[in-house]
């Protein structure tokens, strides 16, 4: 009798590589026991290898026998109960805007260099997304907020499609090479993701502000660890965090550093070492990189491995007197207040960075994420209005996702707010113009 086909069938392989995508996860885990024997074995090591969309649902092991389950039975169970414990897809992920997908279809996937279909499809489905950076700080509510559970159903019920979360990894590690994580920290990380996957968000997970590796001054908080394990501690984190995730579904990614420093030679070098770690433990995750200095002027510099499941970041920061008035730290920018926006040259020079972006990814066959943008607190509110939906629009009709630069890292909380935050977490209401302007018709 000739061997059965290694593929399950393709009805079920679809079911699969829908819902792996749209949430699928380790929670869902135990209803395959009701399966039993072989048959869950198989369709976990596909859960297990290939947690993305589109990935080919291919056991690694023969076939049953006969006297097991065969692909009708199989689909009979999963329609039963398998199903009924995943998210609906239309709720889990919202529509993209058209231009996204138009986007991705007139890119030819699949063959040559570029990025793979996963990568465009995350891409896609990253628009429109908000950064929630309390966890940005030396420790969590040292910049005015500490974590409220209601802010996650606040961000997945105003329409947000993903949420960026930095983290400042290197404070909550041991000093030594190795970087162990503190298990109380990730956990309440991976609490965090988990709440948000299940709202059917993209979750965007990165490393922030390790002022260190940076060459910066340590702030209150943090702590100095040798100088020839900065690096290692950078490499040895991710491969932690890419074994701690390899389970979860294909909407978490991974973000490799906030606005890197030094050389574009020395980031593109452990950049590529970051990105063997991670792929020692998840072969398909997407990853986020982008260039030293984080403007689309300096992507032709990055040089990664032949990789195509990454994509590119970069941030916007335009018109500089506008955005960045009142900021404490951007010298001069006390005699910026009162900034308004936007004239031609102010929407010139905003749409001058997208276009080196959109012809950067045209020319590399690879997806370029907004990832930061936003104009200050101190700003004009109706100037910050305009700006917000300007960068929106010029954005989706260039096909790029984006994502705005804050939440509320400390709207209303201590003093003049300095961050870009849209949300008043004082009253626990959103600044509707801000917010209207970003997800408004």
């Amino acid at each position: 009798m000739a061997a059965r086909s290694r593929h399950h069938s393709p009805t079920l392989c679809t079911i699969l590589r829908k819902h792996l995508y749209l949430g699928f996860g380790p929670k869902q885990f135990p209803v395959l026991g009701a399966l039993g024997g072989r048959t869950a074995a198989l369709l976990l090591t596909c859960v297990a290898r290939h947690t993305a969309l589109g990935a080919p649902c291919i056991a690694s092991r023969p076939a049953p026998p006969k006297r097991e389950l065969i692909p009708g039975q199989i689909r009979v169970l999963m329609a039963a109960g398998l199903l009924a414990a995943m998210p609906d897809p239309a709720r889990a992920l919202p529509p993209e805007p058209a231009s996204f997908h138009a986007a991705a279809a007139a890119t030819p996937l699949g063959i040559g260099s570029g990025a793979s279909r996963e990568a465009w499809a995350a891409a896609a489905a990253l628009s429109r997304g908000i950064t929630l950076s309390l966890y940005a700080a030396p420790r969590e509510g040292d910049w005015g907020l500490s974590m409220d559970e209601r802010w996650i159903d606040a961000i997945a019920k105003a329409g947000f499609r993903s949420v960026r979360i930095p983290v400042r990894w290197s404070n909550n590690a041991a000093a030594g090479p190795d970087a162990r994580l503190d298990e109380v920290f990730a956990r309440r990380i991976d609490r965090l993701v988990d709440a948000f996957l299940a709202q059917g968000l993209v979750v965007v997970l990165g490393m922030c502000n390790y002022s260190q590796f940076d060459g910066l001054p340590l702030l209150d908080g943090e702590f100095g660890v040798a100088d020839e394990a900065v690096q290692l501690r950078f490499v040895n984190l991710w491969r932690q965090i890419s074994r701690r995730h390899a389970l979860r579904s294909g909407r978490l990614l991974f973000e490799l550093y906030n606005n890197p420093h030094g050389t574009a030679s020395s980031w593109n070098t452990l950049a590529s070492a970051a990105l063997t770690a991670i792929r020692q433990s998840d072969a398909r995750r997407v990853v986020i990189v982008g260039p030293v200095g984080y403007g689309a002027g300096a992507l032709p510099q990055l040089a990664l491995p032949q990789d195509r499941h990454w994509m590119a970041v970069i941030h916007h920061g335009e018109p500089l007197r506008f955005v960045s008035q009142g900021r404490p730290w951007v010298e001069g920018a006390d005699r910026w207040l009162g900034t308004t926006c936007c004239d031609a040259g102010q929407l010139k020079t905003m749409a001058h960075e997208l276009d080196l972006a959109q012809a950067w990814s045209q020319r590399q066959r690879r997806p370029v994420w907004l990832g930061r943008f936003g104009a200050a607190s101190a700003a004009p509110p109706d100037s910050r209005a305009r700006y917000l939906r300007a960068m929106r629009d010029a954005a989706e009709s260039r096909g790029i996702p984006w994502t705005h630069t804050d939440f509320a890292a400390n709207f209303n909380v201590r003093g003049l707010p300095q961050d870009s935050g849209i949300y008043d977490v004082v009253k626990q209401r959103w600044h509707t113009p801000l917010l209207d302007a970003l997800l408004g018709p």
